[in-house]
């Protein structure tokens, strides 16, 4: 299975609405995702982050290679099996689906999207600060001018003339 298939697969068991709304998430254009998909780009600056969206390391993303997320589910594996493998736990519901799979989709999407609130609090966050340090600045300037509008101490007008 190519990377392009593993990207996919995460697509659709973690609910993302579309590539586009991935590429969205990783920063990067949609044609360019459509470029790793079809397996016209084989490394990618972008890995990580999508990494990071679909919940699986870059190790399997890219080759398939080591412990693989909780949402994967290999070609060929049917609902029956995994109930075989889950034992109690692995209750088939009417859809097919092993109950403990639907549950752990549902955690992977919940996860999924905490993770989206953390990355939507650290930029506000960032924004924040930037603000902080942009009215820094301006209080500075505003101090700067006018000190020099008043270069020594105010004292009582002077009436310059006699009385």
């Amino acid at each position: 299975m190519a990377t392009g298939d593993r990207i996919r697969a995460g697509i659709e068991a973690l609910g993302i609405i579309s590539q586009a709304e991935l590429a969205r998430r990783v920063g990067m254009s949609p044609q360019n995702l459509q470029r790793i998909l079809i397996g016209e780009v084989k490394r990618s600056r972008h890995f990580r982050r999508i990494a990071e969206e679909l919940h699986c390391s870059v190790g399997w993303l890219m080759s398939g290679t080591g412990k693989p997320p909780r949402w994967w589910k290999p070609e060929g594996v049917e609902a029956d099996e995994d109930a075989e493998h889950e034992g109690a736990a692995g209750v088939v519901t009417s859809s097919g689906e092993s109950e403990t799979a639907r549950l752990e989709r549902a955690l992977a999407r919940k996860e999924l999207e905490n993770q989206q609130l953390r990355d939507e609090i650290a930029k506000l966050m960032q924004d924040d600060r930037q603000r902080q340090a942009v009215m820094h600045q301006l209080q500075e300037r505003i101090a700067a001018l006018e000190a020099r509008k008043s270069p020594g101490p105010v004292g009582p007008p002077s009436s310059g003339g006699a009385r």
